[in-house]
């Protein structure tokens, strides 16, 4: 097949029509070293686009996730600063988009947690990179919630850090729950100490009574 014929049905390299010429004007020995190489060279090619296709495949899963996520996702660089977040983190705080990217998440924070609570937090993502953690936030209105919270650390092949990827949960209805459930104790006890004096002085006077 000629190499002009040949191009019009594959797509083909540069180095590829060079060898398909060559190939056209040797001998059969020659032809048959070239053709071992084309074969290499197509091979090579059918992987790399396979390997593409995988990585374009693994691209919109991760996309999909980021997007449908219920839980709000954040993004930043390797110097902290917002590049990407997800529709649900957008809900749960009321910013927008063009609000926050370009921003530290310091933005968010409550000032609740001291200094030494992100030294600990960053120390943690420096050795072994990851943290997870209760932290406080506030939305755009101001409203404080409380947010499980995990960081993560990515890295490039040479493994130095790219980017970092904060998962929020919102964990209000469980610290609701949890104060409940201590305001309860905290009454039954106070309920039993009441009690337990009441017996106390009771069988105090009983035994005078006795005596």
């Amino acid at each position: 097949m000629a190499v002009k014929e040949f191009s019009q049905h594959q797509e083909v390299t540069p180095l590829l029509e060079k060898y398909l010429r060559t190939a056209q004007q040797s001998s059969k020995d020659e032809i048959h070293d070239v053709s071992v190489a084309v074969a290499s060279l197509a091979q090579q090619t059918v992987e790399q686009r396979l390997q593409h296709i995988r990585e374009e495949t693994e691209i919109r899963l991760w996309s999909s996730v980021f997007k449908s996520s219920a839980e709000g996702i954040i993004i930043t660089d390797c110097d902290n600063n917002i590049v990407a977040v997800n529709p649900a983190f957008l809900q749960k705080t009321g910013y927008l988009a063009e609000e926050v990217l370009g921003k530290n998440p310091r933005i968010l924070s409550a000032k609740r947690e001291n200094p030494e609570f992100y030294a600990a937090m960053w120390q943690s993502i420096s050795s072994h990179g990851y943290w997870l953690g209760e932290v406080w936030d506030c939305d755009k209105n101001g409203t404080q919630r409380p947010y499980l919270m995990s960081i993560s650390s990515v890295h490039d092949a040479n493994g130095k850090t790219i980017n970092y990827v904060g998962y929020y949960t919102d964990i209000s209805d469980r610290i609701r729950a949890e104060d409940e459930l201590r305001r309860h104790r905290d009454n039954l006890e106070e309920l039993v100490a009441a009690r337990t004096l009441a017996l106390e002085e009771t069988n105090q006077k009983l035994t005078l009574q006795s005596n």
